[in-house]
């Protein structure tokens, strides 16, 4: 068997199934998330025709320069100050045609913030998005629910809102782009989110979309269009590595149960519970560098491993749509020790083979490092006095040279909507705190919360109150509640 690793080359039954990291993810910028989504939500246009048609349409490009100056004398005012973005540190986009503004509507996603700047076949991080909505939808009428509320969380009325009508003034003729909601392309798995609500899970992320959903519309009415685009790039930076941890983790869960029926026969597989409850959380504490390389190489080996066995041992199953399939797969196998050699020989070779990209150096692996490493991080710019511009990341670099660590430590647009992600109401606790943070693949002690870095970017932004009453001696203000 070729190498597992390509499409081409696995499994029809497991690329359909949720286990598949589809689509696959790689170095990407928070604008380009954004408007990708806006992409997939809102407009007729693929990843692959952003570059084009800024480029090479000059039909479309030159009245929307015109239009900018235009109203930007007619109203004494910069558009395009508040459309600049600083062009990030990296050899991925440091191109000249890297379009450097932020979408701060809709129709700007057809010719901006593209996710690869050259080259075909860009990944889709928006259809990312939609796959995190499926997956937290038990039933049709909360998928379309769902779908409701994140068209309303990212559409951008022009209502009391004077930057958004010029825009669209200036974007007009990219409104024929637009796609129609039965155009929006969805997977209806509900096995997921039904398999997860019955182990109460805190550790799978899609479950919580709705109530997030809620927050972040909360936030919407009482923030600038500016401020409001910075919160909806940190949501999406965490939300969107937590789930390909998830399916990444989901992956290690599957592949571990197999050994064991392989090694031990064992009989007691325990896939559905450990892969809604089982997913182990970052270290805060610990090198970010590290701990995303031990889990994408756990993720290489099992990936390689599942699609190896499906060949070797097939399967009666026609589609394996949650946990509770594969489970059902691997206690129906029968082996024996000539089976059992033959794959593990089979195994070693191919894992041997692709010892680069399980170490993160080249392909698929160094692809999912970049993907989680840089969407989490600071963005790291060209220009000193551009270093502030990024407000809402997850996770620092500690040095200028290229091998310093990256640690958890969030901005302050991170740090206003982790708390308010996190009480439901006025005031909360460190435990809160923590309990939202584990669900998004990250492990902080509540008692050590107040001394942490993360303690102190509460205090920096004037939200935590000293309280020996408090729960770990410390509450916390949700910063958006009235």
């Amino acid at each position: 068997m070729a190498s597992p690793l390509s499409k081409s080359q696995q499994s029809d039954f497991y690329n359909r199934s949720y286990l598949g990291l589809e689509p696959a993810p790689e170095y990407v910028v928070p604008e380009s998330v954004v408007a990708s989504v806006y992409r997939n939500f809102f407009l007729n246009v693929g990843e692959g025709q952003v570059v084009d048609k800024f480029s090479k349409d000059e039909d479309i490009v030159r009245p929307i320069h015109e239009k900018l100056q235009f109203l930007s004398e007619e109203h004494n005012i910069q558009l395009k100050d508040f459309l600049d973005i600083p062009k990030p540190k990296s050899s991925y986009l440091d191109k000249e045609n890297y379009y450097g503004w932020q979408p701060l509507i809709p129709n700007m996603g057809v010719i901006v913030a593209p996710v690869r700047p050259s080259g075909s076949n860009p990944w889709n991080p928006g259809r990312m998005f939609t796959k995190v909505l499926s997956f937290g939808a038990g039933s049709e009428e909360e998928l379309n629910s769902l779908l409701e509320e994140c068209l309303d969380i990212f559409s951008i009325p022009e209502t009391d809102n004077p930057i958004a009508q010029l825009l669209n003034k200036v974007f007009s003729n990219l409104s024929q782009q637009r796609k129609s909601i039965e155009e929006i392309e969805l997977d209806r798995n509900f096995e997921i989110a039904q398999a997860a609500k019955q182990f109460n899970s805190e550790r799978f992320p899609a479950i919580f979309l709705k109530a997030d959903l809620k927050v972040l519309r909360d936030i919407k009415d009482k923030v600038s269009l500016r401020q409001w685009l910075s919160i909806i790039e940190s949501y999406l930076r965490i939300l969107l590595t937590s789930h390909a941890r998830w399916v990444m983790h989901a992956n290690m869960v599957v592949w571990n149960a197999f050994r064991e029926k392989l090694d031990r026969n064992a009989t007691s597989l325990n896939i559905v519970e450990k892969t809604f409850t089982g997913l182990k959380g970052f270290d805060i504490n610990e090198r970010l560098t590290s701990q995303i390389k031990s889990e994408v190489a756990n993720y290489i080996y099992a990936r390689i491993g599942i699609n190896l066995a499906l060949e070797h041992f097939p399967s009666s199953i026609q589609e394996f749509r949650s946990p509770g399939d594969y489970k059902q797969w691997i206690e129906q196998i029968e082996f024996n020790s000539e089976k059992k050699k033959k794959f593990d020989t089979a195994y070693e070779e191919i894992t041997h083979e692709e010892i680069n990209k399980i170490n993160s150096k080249s392909g698929v692996g160094r692809n999912i490092h970049f993907f989680v490493k840089h969407l989490l991080g600071q963005r790291q710019v060209i220009h000193e006095k551009d270093k502030n511009y990024d407000q809402g990341y997850w996770t620092v670099k500690t040095g200028d040279y290229n091998a310093a660590p990256w640690i958890f430590k969030t901005g302050p647009v991170a740090t206003l909507l982790l708390s308010s992600l996190s009480i439901d109401g006025k005031y909360g606790s460190a435990l809160d705190i923590s309990k939202t943070l584990s669900r998004f693949g990250w492990e902080i002690n509540p008692d050590a919360l107040a001394l942490s870095d993360l303690g102190e970017a509460f205090n920096k932004l004037g939200i935590t109150l000293d309280s020996p009453d408090g729960e770990r001696g410390v509450i916390i203000k949700n910063p958006f509640s009235d």
